[in-house]
Parts: structure tokens; sequence; C-alpha cells
């Protein structure tokens, strides 16, 4: 077995915030390269975050945040399973970066699962109004399938990039933090005002 340095897991601990076991796991599963380790650790949280996904999150916290020229604001209600996640510092903390994010983004939706089939079908019906007649249907409904994909990447919350750290997404964020936690985080709604 490949002994780890003890500075690699510091690292590794540090940048994603996951327990030291779990980065030592997985830099013996990279070799000790950082970056497949990264990488694992992502797959890792992706995989946690699906087995949790179907329990209830009836606990939370509301986060707030006011941009300091006091003309934007935004909450986000963030769910979790139990009341001593709800009072987490780090569950907290999550509340208020992703308050931040609704802030300076500006989404529009949580998730595409967000929208009903009647918000779909409208805008399947725009994007096909954008394209010519002429082309047959199987090219017409791929590129209304694509269009649909972009406006979902663009527009909503769990597919922006994070703030902080662009090379994750909102979405890779919360299952850091579900891997972390051990429990279901789920945002239920966000609200976002300005001047």
């Amino acid at each position: 077995m490949l002994k780890i340095d003890l500075k690699k897991i510091k690292e590794l601990r540090e940048m994603t915030e996951v327990s030291i076991g779990e980065c030592r796991k997985a830099l013996e599963e990279a070799n000790g390269d950082l970056n497949k380790a990264i990488a694992i650790l992502k797959t890792r949280s992706a995989q946690i975050s699906e087995k949790k996904s179907s329990r209830t999150t009836k606990s939370g916290y509301i986060g707030s945040y006011v941009h300091t020229n006091g003309r934007v604001a935004s909450l986000v209600v963030l769910n979790c399973e139990t009341d001593f996640v709800a009072k987490n510092e780090d569950f907290r903390k999550l509340a208020y970066e992703l308050a931040v994010q609704v802030a300076g983004y500006n989404p529009l939706f949580i998730d595409s699962e967000s929208l009903d089939a009647k918000q779909i079908k409208e805008l399947e019906k725009k994007f096909a109004s954008d394209i010519d007649s002429k082309k047959p249907a199987a090219i017409r409904q791929k590129i209304i399938e694509g269009k649909l994909k972009k406006y979902f990447e663009e527009n909503s919350l769990m597919e922006e990039p994070y703030f902080r750290d662009e090379s994750i997404r909102i979405k890779d964020l919360i299952n850091q933090y579900i891997q972390k936690l051990g429990e279901n985080i789920k945002i239920s709604k966000f609200v976002r005002i300005e001047i």
C-alpha cells in the first residue's frame, strides 16, 4: 500500500473540507495524485448524494444576504433531515453562500425539475419558432433539446458555477456538504430582491 504524505492529506482536506480518512482513501486510490483524488472525491460525493436523495428534509435554515450597496438581497431556504444539522455552523455557512450566489447570479429557478410540463412546452414552442421550418423534424427536435439544455444550464441555480470556485457547480457544492454532514440537503426555494 502506498504511504501518503500527511501534508498532501492536509492540503486535500483544506481544499475539499472532506474528512481526513476520506482524503487519505482518495489519495491512496489516486496513487498520490492530488487532481485525481479531487475527482475521486467529487464522484463519491455525487454517489453519496444520490443514495441520500430520497430521505425527507423536514428541518432547515434560511440563509440571507444583503449586498453592501443595499440594493440587492436574497433569501435561500435550505433543508436538511435533522435539527442537529440545521444548527450546524457549516450548514448555515452553506445557506449563506447560496444566498450570496443567488444575489450575484440571479438564477430563474432551482433546477430543471422546478419547471412544470406546461412551462417546458412553452419553452419548446418558443425555441421551435426560431428554427427554420424547412429543416427535418428530427433535426428540429435535436436543436430544441439542445436549446432547452442550454437554457437550463444558464438559468438554473444548481447548474451555475460556484462564485468562489468556478470549477465546481452549485450541485457539486451541495454534494460536498451532503458527504461532509451525512444528511440529505436540498434547496426548497429562494427569492432575490433588487431595487
